[in-house]
């Protein structure tokens, strides 16, 4: 005859667990089952780091995105990068981890346009345990962004101007064009020397150093949280020599005296 039993086990721990089956007739006769195991893994798996760091400011429109990712089961299976601009998704890319490994370094490269991101990595181990990045609670938690900034800082002399200033000029003043400005400095002397950086949108109206009689050519630098650095520079010239004045050869004397007809 044939008999078919069903035992259910509920509540098993994470591990690897052997079971085999036994039965005996009438007459006493034994038989078993071949030796079987199966794992039990409701673990998820961890992301432990991500790069590049959060915030992160580039100009550089190749973006290496990469994850450390472990797994204390069964093994990794694959993982998978988000990537989200203004529009919506930009990019999606699956990383297949190979060999069900436990500690896996995965990486792509992303080719940005110009804006800003926000990102994150999935991971999935074998038997579909599944984590994000944004989920982590220590090291690499939370929503990444990334900022592709290729545009060069602008900026425009307020003061002085290109023209001739009886006396010398001790301030600079300037307007500038950009979102993510960092610092300014500025050189009075062609570009040998340079002043302590300060922050964007500072105006100087006392100098290191001053302006000389003559023709002056000063430069203003000025770069971004993305490395980006532009210079725009200024020619001017001081004269505050007087014009010198001098009585020709048909003056009187000084101190002469003259009749009148």
């Amino acid at each position: 005859t044939t008999k078919y039993t069903q035992i259910n086990y509920t509540g098993l721990a994470d591990a690897t667990h052997t079971f085999k089956a036994y039965t005996q007739d009438a007459s006493g006769n034994v038989n078993s089952t071949a030796l079987r195991s199966l794992i039990v893994d409701t673990t998820a798996p961890n992301i432990t780091a991500i790069g590049p760091t959060n915030a992160t400011f580039t100009n550089d429109s190749y973006v290496n995105f990469t994850a450390i990712i472990t797994d204390d089961g069964v093994g990794l299976d694959n993982a998978t990068l988000s990537i989200y601009n203004e529009t919506g998704l930009f990019n999606q890319t699956i990383v297949d981890i190979v060999d069900g490994l436990t500690t896996a370094t995965v990486s792509v490269v992303v080719l940005l346009v110009e804006g800003i991101y926000t990102w994150f990595w999935t991971a999935y181990d074998m038997v579909a345990n599944v984590i994000t990045s944004q989920e982590v609670t220590t090291g690499a938690g939370g929503n990444y962004t990334i900022t592709y900034d290729p545009t060069l800082p602008v900026a425009i002399f307020a003061y002085p101007i290109n023209t001739t200033y009886a006396n010398y000029v001790t301030a600079l003043n300037y307007t500038y064009t950009e979102t993510n400005c960092v610092r300014v400095w500025y050189s009075i002397d062609s570009g040998a020397t340079n002043s302590t950086p300060v922050s964007c949108g500072t105006n100087w109206t006392s100098l290191e150093g001053n302006s000389s009689a003559g023709s002056n050519t000063w430069t203003l630098y000025m770069n971004d949280s993305a490395g980006n650095e532009n210079s725009t520079s200024l020619t001017f010239t001081v004269d505050n020599i007087a014009p010198n004045i001098t009585y020709d050869s048909t003056t009187d004397a000084n101190a002469s005296t003259k009749g009148v007809n």
